[in-house]
């Protein structure tokens, strides 16, 4: 099945992948400085948010 996200946590990422907390957060920073994907906080909780604003 694919799924496609327009916005991921850390947690999504990991739940949806298997790879570790660091793993997944390492490899979303260096796709937000790529300029790959946009970062903020979701209002309600205060995590992390990548917006993949190319999907």
């Amino acid at each position: 099945m694919l799924l496609i996200f327009k916005i991921l946590t850390v947690t999504q990422g990991v739940k949806f992948t298997g790879a570790s907390f660091a793993e997944v957060e390492a490899t979303l920073n260096e796709m937000y400085k790529s300029g790959y994907v946009k970062m903020d906080n979701d209002p309600n909780t205060g995590a992390v948010t990548y917006h993949f604003h190319e999907l």
